[in-house]
């Protein structure tokens, strides 16, 4: 149930469901925390203040880590337009803290996440195979 209220919230587009969305992040099943935050994801702009509320108050690294992964996922489907310079220094001024983080998955998703803020990616091993190769002579 919990499950078809998180894809259903998401599919509705109705930012009013973000609260209840927020909750659901932080629900033990693995299912039903991934359905939210990919409904999180969806609604877009309207999500970005809320999620970073729920960045400076989460209590664990590993709920700072879904709320980061979200947030993540999130800016990635804006479009160009949305993702501003000021979106941008504030977002990576709210998450560079966890640079120092001692919990590797935080300290992860915060540096992949600061390289897309700051215009770097790194290659994935696909892209890297992909690359022109040099001409040997």
């Amino acid at each position: 149930m919990r499950l078809r209220v998180a894809v259903a919230l998401g599919e509705m587009a109705d930012p009013s469901g973000i609260p209840a969305l927020l909750a659901q992040i932080n629900d033990p099943s693995f299912t039903v925390k991934t359905a939210a935050a990919a409904s999180l994801a969806l609604l877009g702009e309207p999500a970005v203040g809320p999620l970073e509320n729920a960045l400076t108050q989460a209590n664990t690294d590993t709920r700072r880590t879904v709320v980061l992964k979200t947030l993540r996922s999130l800016y990635r489907q804006l479009s160009d337009a949305s993702k501003t310079t000021a979106l941008k220094e504030r977002l990576a001024r709210l998450i560079r803290a966890y640079l120092t983080s001692d919990y590797p998955a935080l300290h992860n998703e915060t540096d992949g996440f600061i390289d897309e803020l700051e215009g770097r990616r790194v290659l994935s091993p696909t892209e890297t195979f992909l690359l022109p190769q040099p001409k040997r002579e």
